[in-house]
């Protein structure tokens, strides 16, 4: 929830309207959606986490390419009005668990355990 009441939220969908991993607000105020977009609408996509920080958000999720799972990015500096280009995190050949954000005071890590590599905190420029 941001510094205006707004909650900033991400969900995997099948639905009639939207399919694939969506990014929305809820106004806590007005009790209502206010904004929802696609983030990334492929059958590979799964596991989005949104963090906040000031007018800044994050979205990371889980993206297999048919190859390898990706750990993937964008980020909003205008409070989820506009996003940047994917950014690509990490990536692995084996099995994965579920990314989270951690964030301590200025810095965000991206966390994932994977396979392969084992346990990452990835930093994040914020």
């Amino acid at each position: 929830i941001d510094n205006n009441d707004i909650a900033h939220m991400a969900w995997f969908t099948q639905g009639e309207d939207h399919k694939g991993l969506m990014y929305g607000q809820f106004d806590l105020a007005a009790q209502r959606i206010q904004l929802a977009t696609t983030i990334d609408s492929s059958t590979g996509a799964s596991r989005p986490q949104v963090h906040v920080k000031g007018n800044s958000v994050y979205l990371m999720w889980k993206h297999f390419n048919g190859k390898l799972i990706e750990l993937l990015m964008r980020r909003s500096r205008d409070g989820g009005k506009t996003w940047s280009s994917n950014q690509l995190i990490a990536t692995t050949l084996q099995g994965s668990d579920h990314p989270d954000w951690v964030n301590k005071e200025s810095q965000l890590f991206a966390s994932w355990h994977t396979q392969s590599e084992g346990f990452q905190m990835i930093p994040v420029n914020l």
